[in-house]
C-alpha cells in the first residue's frame, strides 16, 4: 500500500539555530530514523559516530552547511534520499521576511 502525506512547518527567525529544531520535530515523524525503535535502525555511520539517532547525524552533517536553506537541504537528502521508504519526495522551502516556511510531501511504501 502506498501513503502520500505532507507535512508543513515554520521556523521562525530565518537562522540555523531555529532551523535545527524545526527539523528535529519533522524527524519526530519517522521513529526509525528518530531513534524511537531502538540501535536496529541507527545507519553504520551513525553509530560509528557516537550518534543515537540517525536524525542527530544527519542534523550534525547538516549544521555544516552555510545557511539555513542549504541545511534544511542537506538534512532532508540524507535522510529520504537514503531511506528505501521514501519513494518519492518533494522539499518546498519559503523565506519570507524573517520567516523560513517548510513543506515536506512523500510517498511511501
Amino acid at each position: 500500500m502506498r501513503y502520500q502525506l505532507q507535512h508543513y512547518y515554520e521556523a521562525m527567525n530565518n537562522n540555523k539555530e531555529e532551523v535545527a529544531k524545526t527539523l528535529m520535530c519533522l524527524a519526530n515523524i519517522d521513529n526509525d530514523f528518530n531513534g524511537e525503535n531502538g540501535v536496529e535502525y541507527l545507519w553504520e555511520e551513525s553509530g560509528l559516530g557516537g550518534f543515537e539517532s540517525n536524525a542527530e547525524y544527519c542534523l550534525w552533517m547538516a549544521e555544516k552547511e552555510e545557511t539555513p536553506r542549504e541545511m534544511i537541504e542537506k538534512f532532508i537528502s540524507l535522510w529520504m534520499g537514503r531511506d528505501y521508504y521514501y519513494q518519492d519526495y518533494d522539499l518546498g522551502i519559503l523565506v519570507q521576511d524573517d520567516t523560513l516556511f517548510i513543506s515536506l510531501a512523500y510517498i511511501t511504501e
